[in-house]
């Protein structure tokens, strides 16, 4: 019998190491403008998270959150949680534009949300 192999995506907030108690880490708000991975870094722009797009003009280049689960946003806007604050997240399981090229930045602006990105030991 042939055995079969198959590549998972990313889980549902499997890049939280820590987060602050009860939803204090945690915000749900429209998403919009495509579909969203778990651990997807975001941009908010006028009060919605949309894709990174870090050669954007305004909101859209700053990361400002991070996708908790899996949120189709191609044809409507979809109210969904990101990790918002307060909180420590695996670098390694976030999930960034494919054409970026320096993470550093927007670990920065994460960092200015008190979101903590760390590397794997």
């Amino acid at each position: 019998m042939k055995s079969a192999s198959f590549n998972e995506g990313p889980r549902t907030a499997e890049f939280i190491q820590s987060a602050a108690n009860g939803s204090l880490s945690l915000e749900t708000k429209p998403f919009s403008g495509g579909k969203f991975l778990p651990g997807e870094v975001v941009a908010e722009v006028e009060g919605k998270y949309v894709k990174l797009d870090p050669a954007a003009e305004g909101g859209a280049k700053v990361a400002a959150a991070i996708s908790i689960g899996a949120v189709d946003a191609s044809k409507d806007d979809v109210p969904a949680m990101a990790v918002t604050r307060l909180a420590e997240v695996s670098e390694d399981r976030l999930v960034w534009p494919g054409d970026l090229e320096d993470i550093a930045p927007h670990v920065n602006e994460l960092a200015g949300n008190f979101i903590q990105v760390r590397a794997v030991q």
